[in-house]
């Protein structure tokens, strides 16, 4: 099967439900992106973004060593709201801008679902809370052992939001590489305008 029927039979594939987003997410997520279109999944992005913001910050905590009860009471809920906040900004605005670059690269696909598919591969942060409860018990390794899971957890993340663009825009693994990479170009551009200005102005006030 040629790469065009491969798509053109995901036309075909039915939707999901319930708990079994999440099981296809874990256990096929190049087939449970592909039956993406077909499936309301929005509850499920709403409480995965939630829960990594929440494992993020608590997890964050832990490993600051928060242990007094007055830190934790006054510091953590603020915390978990700024952390769910920012998963929900960085979620969005790279969602927004892989769409547009995916577009330009010729891809066919909705940003919609892009935003559930990218929602969905958020769910391995919720592993951030064990893994660091695992690293604890490490003893004077528990650092090294929780940025081995935290890496592992990061790898898995880009993984499937690579799969994500992928399979709703039906490009390549090249141009999903490229379109996963564009944020980091595209803030790397700006840095590199703004040093360059920065030295042109120097450089004319001290002639």
């Amino acid at each position: 099967m040629n790469l065009m029927e491969s798509y053109e039979s995901q036309e075909e594939i039915g939707g999901m439900q319930g708990l079994e987003i999440i099981y296809q997410l874990f256990t096929n997520p190049i087939l449970c992106m592909q039956r993406l279109p077909n499936t309301v999944a929005g509850f499920y992005v709403t409480l995965i973004i939630i829960l990594s913001g929440i494992s993020i910050a608590v997890s964050e905590v832990i490993l600051l060593g928060a242990n007094s009860s007055l830190i934790t009471k006054s510091f953590l809920p603020l915390w978990m709201v700024l952390s769910v906040a920012g998963v929900t900004g960085i979620w969005f605005i790279s969602g927004a801008i892989f769409h547009l670059v995916a577009e330009w690269l010729n891809g066919q696909g909705k940003a919609s679902v892009l935003l559930i598919a990218l929602g969905l591969s958020l769910a391995p942060n919720m592993l951030t809370i064990p893994a660091i409860l695992v690293s604890y018990a490490c003893g004077d390794l528990s650092f090294f052992v929780y940025f081995f899971c935290k890496l592992l957890i990061i790898i898995w993340i880009f993984k499937l939001q690579v799969i994500s663009i992928r399979e709703v825009y039906r490009i390549s693994t090249f141009k999903a590489l490229l379109v996963f990479g564009s944020p980091s170009m595209i803030i790397a551009g700006i840095l590199l305008i703004v040093m360059v200005m920065i030295g042109i102005t120097l450089s004319m006030g001290s002639s």
